[in-house]
C-alpha cells in the first residue's frame, strides 16, 4: 500500500503480515500457511485473544478494542454519580464479565445478562436496564452492531439510560459517547511495534491501543438534562487513568 512506502522493505513486510493475520484472514489460516503462529498479530478483538487457541503461541498480540480500563473512566468522567453499570454479553464476549468486574473494583456494580444471538438481546437488556445508571456497550459484533443499535439505544433512552460504546457510529446513531483509536493512531502504533522489535526491544505479550479519541453526542446529553465537562477535560482525565509506561 502507499503508505507503507517511506518504511525499509523488512518493516513494509512485517506491516503487511501483522495486518493480514488479524484482519483479512484468520490467525490459525496464517499458522497454518506459514507452519507457526506470528510473533506479531494485530487487529485482534479483545475477547478473541482469550478463546483463539494459535493467539494463544502468538508473541506480541495489539488488540483492537480499548482497555476496559478506559472505558469505565469514561463513564465515570462524564458521569461522576454512577453506581451501576448494564452490560449484555454475548458469544464474542460472554469471557469478559470477570475483566469487567476486576476493572470495576469497589467503585462500580456491574448488572449483567447474556444473549447468545440479537434475538435474545431485547429480554437480555430489560433485565438489566431496570436499576442501572449507564449501559456499556461492549464490542461485540453479534450483539451490537448497524442492525442492533437503534433497539439498544431506544430500550436504555426509554429508562432515561445513557449508552456508552465503543465507535463514533455508535454515538452518531444516538449513544452518549465513545472511546475508541483512530485508524492513523492504529497505524502509527503497529509500525512503532514493529520497529521496536526490529531492535530487540520488549513488548508486552497484549498491547493495547496507547492513542485514543473521544465522540461525544451533545443532543443526547441534552435530552438527558446532562452537564458534561469539556472534551479537553474529559481527554485529560482519561489519560490521567493510564498507567506510568
Amino acid at each position: 500500500a502507499e503508505h507503507l512506502a517511506p518504511l525499509d522493505a523488512r518493516t513494509r513486510g512485517l506491516l503487511e503480515v501483522a495486518a493480514v493475520a488479524g484482519r483479512e484472514f484468520r490467525i490459525d489460516t496464517l499458522a497454518g500457511m506459514t507452519g507457526r503462529a506470528p510473533d506479531y498479530a494485530a487487529f485482534v478483538g479483545r475477547f478473541e485473544l482469550a478463546t483463539n487457541t494459535t493467539l494463544g503461541q502468538t508473541r506480541h498480540v495489539f488488540t483492537i478494542d480499548q482497555p476496559l480500563s478506559r472505558q469505565l473512566g469514561l463513564i465515570e468522567t462524564l458521569l461522576p454519580q454512577a453506581r451501576r453499570i448494564a452490560v449484555v454479553l454475548g458469544p464474542s464476549s460472554s469471557d469478559g464479565l470477570r475483566r469487567l468486574r476486576a476493572a470495576a473494583g469497589t467503585r462500580l456494580a456491574v448488572v449483567a445478562a447474556q444473549a447468545n444471538d440479537a434475538s435474545e438481546l431485547g429480554p437480555a437488556l430489560d433485565t438489566v436496564l431496570g436499576d442501572a445508571d449507564a449501559y456499556l456497550a461492549m464490542p461485540d459484533e453479534t450483539l451490537h452492531n448497524s442492525d442492533t443499535a437503534h433497539s439498544v439505544l431506544l430500550s436504555a433512552y426509554r429508562r432515561g439510560i445513557p449508552v456508552v460504546a465503543f465507535s463514533r457510529a455508535f454515538v452518531r446513531a444516538g449513544a452518549l459517547a465513545a472511546v475508541f483509536s483512530e485508524p492513523a493512531q492504529i497505524e502509527s502504533q503497529i509500525i512503532a511495534d514493529l520497529k521496536a522489535l526490529l531492535e530487540n526491544t520488549n513488548l508486552p505479550r497484549q498491547i493495547d491501543p496507547r492513542e485514543f479519541a473521544i465522540e461525544i453526542n451533545a443532543r443526547v446529553a441534552a435530552a438527558l438534562h446532562l452537564t458534561l465537562p469539556d472534551l479537553s477535560v474529559i481527554t485529560e482525565a482519561l489519560r490521567n487513568l493510564e498507567p506510568n509506561p
